[in-house]
């Protein structure tokens, strides 16, 4: 990824997630975006395919364990925030797989990223709920 993509991808992180600051009453409150540092999980092209990269460490070989570690690493806990980019040159099921990847392993707060490196511009992707699809028939 070129230098100046991860530094798109630093400032989305921090502007989403500015830090670890709790609520000022001192009570647990269940984990949401700006609280706490993400997990950051990334989908890149390369010359022979595809790079997945979980927190800046390559798990190309085994994606799913490498976004468990992560899981495990930052408490095991399902609603702990997580950042998905993808390079959007990728075909748009990589997005699928890290959907699947990530509710597998249990995690519920995902937020996903399109980033362009033509234009060094990301875009959220967000996902809705199933609809029927009319079918014409004759």
């Amino acid at each position: 990824m070129r230098p100046l993509c991860w530094i798109w991808v630093i400032f989305v992180a921090l502007l989403f997630f500015p830090g670890s600051n709790r609520a000022a009453s001192g009570q647990a409150s269940p984990l949401q975006f700006g609280q706490v540092t993400p997990i950051i999980v990334v989908a890149e092209q390369t010359p022979t395919g595809v790079r997945f990269l979980v927190d800046w460490k390559d798990v190309s070989h085994d994606m799913l364990r490498g976004i468990a570690e992560a899981y495990e690493r930052h408490g095991g806990d399902g609603h702990y925030p997580v950042i998905a980019i993808a390079d959007e040159r990728l075909p748009i099921r990589v997005l699928g797989d890290l959907s699947g990847l990530t509710g597998k392993v249990g995690l519920l707060n995902v937020r996903y990223f399109l980033l362009d490196r033509d234009t060094n511009k990301m875009g959220e992707i967000s996902f809705g709920g199933l609809f029927r699809y009319p079918v014409a028939t004759k």
